[in-house]
């Protein structure tokens, strides 16, 4: 992926993006991105930069791991609760997860989408208006997932 497509894809933000592709390729990038909006808000974060996919998995994996706890905690040891502590260990745990793996996931999904326009076989002036697109964020995605997300989460509580 050229500069220009990494640019258009991202937008404004290009240079944090531009620096965390080439952090990537180096052992310490590998140890050290962590992106902070991925890391405090997960699910808007994901949302906002189109990666509804991953989304869709990180809630799964909560609410894998929330029922986990539920069992453990009140089929195992007879709580009549999950504890708070317990609660906040998996949003921290899904939050760390999230920051730390967003940016490389991220980019090969910047990676991706460019391959796909390339494929096009259409002049570069176009390419890069096609990628810029499919790429940027998006508050009104954002917005809307994270709405549905507590609309879920409230009812959810509600249930148990």
């Amino acid at each position: 992926m050229t500069v220009s497509e990494l640019r258009a894809f991202v937008g404004p933000k290009a240079d944090y993006y531009l620096k965390q592709a080439d952090l990537r390729e180096s052992l310490v990038g590998k140890l050290a991105s962590v992106n902070p909006y991925a890391l405090v808000f997960s699910y808007s974060w994901l949302a906002y930069r189109g990666l509804t996919k991953w989304m869709f998995q990180v809630a799964a994996l909560n609410i894998v791991a929330s029922l986990a706890l539920q069992l453990v905690a009140v089929g195992v040891f007879g709580a009549s609760e999950v504890p708070s502590l317990s609660k906040l260990a998996v949003t921290l745990g899904i939050g760390l997860w999230c920051g730390t793996q967003g940016n490389r996931r991220y980019i090969a999904f910047a990676e991706r989408e460019v391959h796909s326009v390339r494929q096009m076989a259409i002049p570069e002036e176009e390419q890069l208006r096609e990628i810029a697109k499919r790429g940027g964020g998006s508050w009104q995605r954002a917005i809307g997932w994270t709405l549905l997300y507590i609309v879920v989460e409230t009812r959810w509580k509600s249930l148990q």
